[in-house]
């Protein structure tokens, strides 16, 4: 039995957990994600961006920031994937425009959203431009036609006369330096005027958020000689990264010189560090992330349960201790420890790429609006990099409540009599379907199903049917199924889905969440 599962308390979007155990259960390409759920239309991620600038007008060598929202409006997860941005000589985003930096993107539930931005420099020549971005298509995803944003223009003007020194680039040659290691920060300025520059002073500074400014911390400073219209000059500084483990942004600011005709461009976009915990002796150690989250309803009445779930993955070296998961509810679209603790749940030691499923049964809140849902798991000892132990955030709507009576079938969590059998082995799967509206339903069918992914949905393989009666308001109805486990070994996922009738309210939960069986040779 695979120990990394965590009970058995799977939602329908069990399928991040197959993420994060990979290395004990792979897909083959028939049965990817998706895969099956495009084919039918309905279950399908559909992945867009839109994208903003920070300044419409910079001049030359001035840095601004380029962002972008990247949204899957589809209803089924996406998988995880790559952003791309992009220079454009015209008003139309395409893959065949200048890259000129990537982001990765985290799965996403349907309906969620990722924030991203990328620091970068204006042209060195005056114009206009245009930037935007794409994200990569996904498996199943429904349409890859929007995959491109609209563009965004920024007009670079022509300079004044004069020296214009401006710190084009700044880099480092250890992005991920554990505490007290020394480190290299090294800039490029160049004078985009049409005068030679006077001698004048570069100061290094450390910042708290993406913005360097001369009201930061400064790290040290570096002499600049004069320079000729176009000519470079690179710097650099030796220094030590800081004694607590985080994220840090370091860049440059040059002093102004006399006629100088720009001095807004003077300082750098910033360069990132993720500083770690020191590694024990050997150099190996834990790194848990938290992966997902997924919801096994994206719109929930107000007051009505639902069920939230992460995956914590031990992406490091080393085994890592026991410790705790704790979910939040948000107001926006980042998960910190500083958001509403819905509750908590505790997490097993976790070998080098373990992963371990956790879940919550949560209540909608009261009021209708749009909340935000993640997790952070409390690092363990020795571990090389906390700044990443939070999730990424998955919407729940909660809807303003529709009036009049109507039924609303949910299927419960089913059950199996064995959970670890052998190939061909029979085994019993159960499942119970609820009438949770406030009208009787007509009778209609329950539909077993067998899943490679743990999300279970109606392209998945039906293995056996039951008649369901009609049900009153609150009503229950236990049916079961005689199973045969398949020819091959491996981890299936096995759940049921009812049949909707006539002015149901909600059909987004007649399927239930899944139930994992181990089959071994």
């Amino acid at each position: 039995m695979n120990t990394g599962f965590k009970g058995l308390g799977f939602t329908v979007m069990g399928a991040l957990i197959g993420v994060a155990l990979a290395s004990c259960s792979a897909l083959g390409p028939s049965d990817e994600p998706g895969a099956d759920a495009s084919a039918e239309g309905t279950g399908s991620p559909d992945l867009m961006v839109s994208v903003a600038v920070s300044a419409d007008g910079p001049t030359v060598g001035a840095p601004f920031t380029l962002s972008a929202t990247v949204q899957n409006a589809g209803d089924g997860a996406s998988e995880s994937t790559t952003l791309r941005y992009y220079q454009s000589t015209d008003a139309e985003i395409s893959n065949s425009d200048t890259v000129v930096g990537t982001e990765a993107v985290a799965q996403l539930a349907a309906s969620g959203t990722s924030s991203q931005s990328l620091s970068l420099t204006a042209p060195a020549a005056a114009g206009t431009y245009y930037y935007g971005a794409c994200v990569e298509a996904v498996g199943g995803e429904s349409d890859t036609a929007n995959n491109c944003s609209s563009a965004v223009q920024i007009t670079v003007p022509e300079p004044e006369p004069g020296p214009n020194l401006a710190v084009s680039s700044v880099s480092v040659s250890n992005s991920a330096p554990a505490v007290g290691t020394a480190f290299t920060v090294s800039a490029l300025v160049q004078n985009h005027g049409d005068e030679d520059s006077a001698v004048t002073t570069m100061r290094f500074y450390r910042s708290t958020d993406a913005t360097v400014t001369i009201s930061d911390m400064e790290v040290g400073t570096a002499d600049l000689p004069s320079l000729a219209p176009s000519a470079t000059s690179s710097q650099s500084l030796s220094l030590t990264a800081p004694e607590t483990a985080g994220t840090y942004y370091y860049g440059a600011c040059v002093e102004s010189v006399t006629g100088e005709s720009d001095t807004a461009n003077n300082c750098s976009a910033s360069v990132t560090i993720t500083v770690s915990r020191a590694a024990p002796v050997g150099g190996a150690a834990p790194d848990l992330v938290v992966l997902g989250p997924g919801v096994s309803s994206g719109s929930r009445d107000p007051g009505e349960m639902f069920r939230l779930l992460v995956t914590v993955h031990n992406q490091g070296a080393e085994g890592s201790a026991a410790t705790t998961v704790r979910f939040y509810r948000s107001t926006d679209a980042t998960i910190t420890t500083s958001d509403t603790l819905e509750g908590t749940d505790a997490v097993n030691t976790l070998v080098p790429g373990g992963g371990s499923g956790e879940t919550i049964l949560l209540t909608a809140p009261s009021t209708a609006g749009t909340y935000h849902y993640g997790a952070c798991v409390d690092a363990v000892p020795t571990e090389s990099d906390t700044t990443n132990n939070c999730s990424t955030s998955v919407q729940v709507t909660v809807p303003r409540p529709e009036a009049g009576p109507a039924p609303d079938l949910v299927v419960g969590a089913p059950s199996v009599n064995m959970f670890e059998l052998g190939v061909g082995a029979a085994f019993t799967l159960s499942a119970t379907v609820t009438n949770a509206g406030d009208a009787a339903s007509a009778a209609t069918t329950l539909r077993y199903y067998r899943s490679t992914d743990g999300l279970i949905k109606t392209s998945d393989t039906q293995v056996g049917t039951a008649a369901v009666a009609e049900l009153a308001a609150s009503g229950t109805s236990s049916q079961s199924v005689s199973l045969t486990a398949p020819a091959t070994a491996g981890i299936y996922y096995y759940g049921a889905c009812v049949d909707s009738v006539a002015a149901e309210s909600e059909t987004l939960n007649n399927c239930s969440e899944s139930v994992p069986v181990d089959v071994t040779e």
